[in-house]
């Protein structure tokens, strides 16, 4: 048998291998279709330690070298925490805390997590003691449990004064980590800094101002690696007074950004608060693909004609969803290459977790498919506010999010997981993991 639950219309059934690979079958074909865009919110399923009073957030995930999805996050008891999956949908899993909240008010702020080719993870995160520290841990083995003479290596990035505020990270082209950062320094924002790596240790490092002269730049923040081997950040530049700031894509020319000739595009106004609402990926000429959250936090993407978004001339579009949106959203192509995106959605009653497919590039003609994927009729349960999504190795979409559970006078919460059966997320097989 195959460990797998089975969720249909809150039953669990555990299938054998040989009807797994008829649902597969079936799926792929178009003929099984479990949850239907039209159909009913689906019901949630398990979470991590789902009856613990801890509240867990800034959830990222990657896949290793055998194909399971690894969560980095922060647990508010514990501190910077991984999870490694044992199986490709996270029936069973293993917990592991790579550096200890100890003293500090929290480790493991907007968590990053990047998987090199050595297999073993690599979690990038905030360390709240004296300000916002910058950590990356390197773990010693691929499950992050150190071994007699072998542990996991904690570097602390920017020192005791850098302080940050907002975090992406990407591996460059030589395999070592870049970093994104807004940065602030005994509490006065200096704006946007790229890190670039020099080893697996972060040991060795160039941390790098990208433009002091505008100090409220860098929120938000999404890098990538170009088809040259350079990053190409997409942040949010907030420096109009009582603004929510604008849409500015970075293509550097350098490996760490370094050259003072990086190119500049203002792409569009934000809105939304200063969580996670700005996602990026490439497409498959190597051109950036954004979502956002434009004015009155209205879903958006720009598909840009060129590598750096520059002319002008990139494609806006504008979504339509149910509910306002807010808090956090994730994006990926499918493999026809029409956008993907995971979002929470909120209202006066409650905050669900939504999926947008749409059926071009450019998410254009207003004809997306849009999908409650969790809906609470109760306010104080919220769905999705923080939350990740990555394709697997078979390019179909997992998604972690939160489920919050503010009913009490303590917050219960657990992460969550979704794996999609099709590209499109029509069918879905979920479970959580602990």
């Amino acid at each position: 048998m195959y460990g797998f639950n089975f969720i249909e219309h809150g039953n669990h059934h555990m299938i054998s291998k040989l009807e797994w690979n008829v649902v597969s079958t079936l799926t792929r074909l178009g003929l099984l279709c479990l949850f239907a865009h039209s159909a009913q919110a689906a019901p949630d399923p398990l979470g991590i330690n789902p009856n613990s009073e801890t509240y867990y957030r800034y959830a990222s995930m990657a896949f290793n070298a055998d194909g399971l999805p690894v969560i980095a996050y922060e647990d508010r008891t514990q501190g910077a925490t991984i999870t490694v999956c044992e199986d490709q949908n996270c029936t069973t899993s293993e917990n592991y805390i790579v550096d200890p909240e100890g003293s500090s008010n929290g480790a493991g702020i907007y968590s990053r997590l990047l998987i090199p080719n050595d297999n073993r993870p690599v979690i990038v995160h905030v360390k709240l003691a004296s300000g916002g520290g910058l950590k990356l841990v390197k773990c010693a083995q691929t499950d992050c449990t150190p071994t007699m003479g072998d542990s996991n290596v904690i570097t602390d990035i920017g020192g005791a004064n850098f302080s940050a505020v907002d975090v992406d990270a990407v591996l460059g082209s030589d395999g070592f980590p870049v970093i994104s950062v807004y940065q602030q320094s005994n509490s006065i924002s200096e704006g946007l800094w790229i890190i670039k790596c020099d080893d697996e240790f972060c040991g060795s490092r160039s941390l790098i101002s990208i433009d002091d002269s505008r100090p409220e730049s860098g929120r938000s923040s999404s890098i990538v690696i170009g088809t040259d081997g350079f990053p190409v950040v997409a942040y949010r530049d907030k420096e109009t007074s009582g603004s929510s700031g604008d849409l500015v894509i970075m293509k550097c020319n350098s490996a760490a950004c370094d050259t003072n000739d990086e190119s500049f595009s203002n792409l569009a106004p934000l809105g939304g608060g200063l969580d996670r609402n700005i996602d990026m990926v490439l497409n498959d000429q190597g051109f950036p693909v954004i979502a956002f959250f434009g004015p009155q936090s209205v879903l958006s993407l720009i598909t840009c004609n060129d590598s750096a978004c520059l002319g002008g001339d990139e494609t806006l579009n504008t979504i339509t969803t149910p509910a306002g949106l807010g808090f956090a959203l994730s994006l990926q192509l499918a493999t026809d290459g029409t956008p993907l995106i995971a979002a929470h959605a909120f209202s006066s009653s409650n905050g669900n977790l939504l999926i947008i497919d749409c059926n071009d590039a450019f998410c254009a003609d207003g004809d997306e498919a849009i999908f409650t994927l969790f809906d609470s009729a109760n306010p104080d349960i919220v769905f999705g506010r923080y939350l990740d999504m990555v394709m697997s190795l078979n390019n179909f979409p997992t998604i972690v999010y939160s489920r919050e559970d503010q009913t009490g006078a303590t917050d219960v919460d657990s992460l969550r997981l979704v794996q999609c059966l099709s590209d499109d997320c029509v069918s879905l097989f979920m479970d959580g993991f602990e």
